[in-house]
């Protein structure tokens, strides 16, 4: 199925709806109930639509994938599976450490909210118990004279006579206990039928490399298997099962709600921006937490007769620290080639920057600053303000790890510094997310070039 039948977009390009290869695809995508969300259409004359969306559809038998923007992929490249795991793994991991954080697994509109549009941690976890144990067998234990099986010698004793022969009793017919599969089980038809359908559906991009079986046909419909789910966990004792069944009525229950006659499966999000700063956070080395208290401002306002009251919402992205070097930057989730960071946005660095450097140089000069602040930040001085845009395009060197973009200073405030843009290699920068290998080269190349790029600044200024 994958090499014949899977599609590769990007969120935020502009497709035809109309041409051959993606008529039928946008056709099942908007046959959703949530097509809408899905789809934004920018020219319906010309039949131009824009994917809002990023992450892995499977609509019937057809695989959808739409990477993050500013994400390009050639027809002819021969690693499209690679990249669709890299992508796969990077949302398994956000959503797994953030599922109190709803946005990572919903879409929102400003009339509604819809429930989450990902099945994959039971997809995940019904497919990695099969690879472990194999397909469901319920099994009934039973107790009787004429099987064999483990003796249960506190029955035998108390309810069978012994017989002596050449001094040694003998229990003749003791009771035995003994265990045996019941076959034919509807939850055992069920469980096959969702093994089969989820690793054909699903199977290639969590590495499952053992020989697809043909997709047996539906036993029940979604609500019959529920029932059944529910009938057979009151009746489930060993772990393994109770986990397992648990975990089939969550993906029966998100599926049953499908009204469609295409049977969708999704792991879609519309937040790739706290994605991509959370990737950032991870690889670059984040220690926003651990100084926020100590360096970041915290602007207040006050009303006439009024307390103070602090302002939220006022931070930086990312403050790295690298050699007594300080880095303050922002993740932005934007396509280069068709939206440029805003005012707002520099705005915001220029005035985290020249506050922080405020902060660092107040705790340096005065003698009411604690000793412990004063040692924990002696030396330190904020260096480089950058912006940071995701960027992948297989037609660059695969070393390649990022691209300086531009830089913003105000010639008549030259104070104030520069702000570099760069482009970051979403491929190398989701791998070192997904595996922790890469990150220090990641982190060296980029501070390195920070640190040559705001000398340059400094030295023209």
């Amino acid at each position: 199925m994958l090499d014949t039948n899977i599609h590769f977009f990007s969120e935020g390009r502009i497709y035809s709806a109309n041409s051959v290869a993606n008529k039928n695809i946008f056709a099942r995508i908007k046959n959703h109930e949530l097509g809408h969300k899905f789809l934004n259409v920018i020219d319906e004359a010309k039949k131009l639509v824009k994917l809002k969306v990023c992450g892995l559809m499977i609509i019937d038998d057809m695989v959808v994938v739409v990477f993050p923007k500013a994400y390009t992929l050639h027809a002819d490249n021969t690693n499209l599976k690679e990249h669709a795991k890299l992508l796969f793994r990077t949302f398994q991991r956000y959503m797994n450490e953030h599922s109190d954080t709803l946005e990572s697994q919903q879409i929102k509109s400003s009339d509604e909210e819809i429930d989450t549009l990902s099945h994959i941690n039971e997809v995940v976890y019904i497919l990695r118990d099969y690879r472990q144990n194999g397909y469901l067998i319920r099994k009934t234990t039973q107790v009787s004279q004429y099987r064999t099986g483990r003796v249960l010698w506190n029955k035998t004793i108390s309810q069978t006579s012994p017989v002596i022969s050449e001094g040694n009793i003998i229990y003749p017919q003791p009771y035995m206990k003994s265990t045996r599969a019941v076959r034919n089980r509807m939850i055992q038809h069920i469980h096959r039928h969702l093994v089969c359908k989820l690793r054909h559906d699903w199977g290639w991009i969590d590495d499952d490399d053992f020989p697809l079986e043909q997709v047996p046909p539906d036993p029940c419909s979604p609500n019959e298997a529920l029932t059944v789910l529910r009938q057979e966990l009151r009746n489930a004792f060993n772990q393994r099962e109770i986990a397992l069944i648990k975990c089939m009525i969550r993906y029966y229950k998100k599926i049953s709600t499908q009204s469609s006659d295409l049977k969708y499966d999704f792991m879609l999000t519309t937040n790739t921006d706290d994605i991509w700063e959370k990737v950032c956070k991870d690889v670059l080395g984040d220690v926003y937490d651990a100084i926020v208290d100590d360096v970041v401002p915290k602007p207040y306002k006050r009303r006439v007769n009024s307390t103070p009251e602090k302002m939220k919402g006022i931070i930086p992205d990312l403050l790295c620290i690298r050699n007594k070097r300080m880095y303050v930057l922002d993740a932005k989730n934007y396509d280069l080639t068709e939206t440029y960071p805003h005012w707002a946005d520099f705005t915001k660095q220029y005035f985290y920057l020249y506050t922080i450097k405020e902060r660092l140089d107040n705790i340096a000069k005065y003698d009411s600053i604690p000793t412990s602040l004063k040692e924990k930040y002696a030396g330190i001085t904020p260096v480089a303000n950058a912006l940071l845009m995701p960027s992948y395009d297989d037609s660059e060197p695969e070393d390649c790890i990022y691209k300086h973009h531009s830089t913003v200073n105000i010639p008549w405030a030259p104070s104030l510094g520069s702000i570099l843009a760069y482009k970051l290699n979403t491929k190398k920068m989701f791998t070192a997310y997904t595996t922790g290998k890469g990150k220090n080269l990641i982190c060296r190349a980029l501070f390195d070039e920070l640190d040559r790029q705001s000398a340059l600044l400094r030295c023209r200024d």
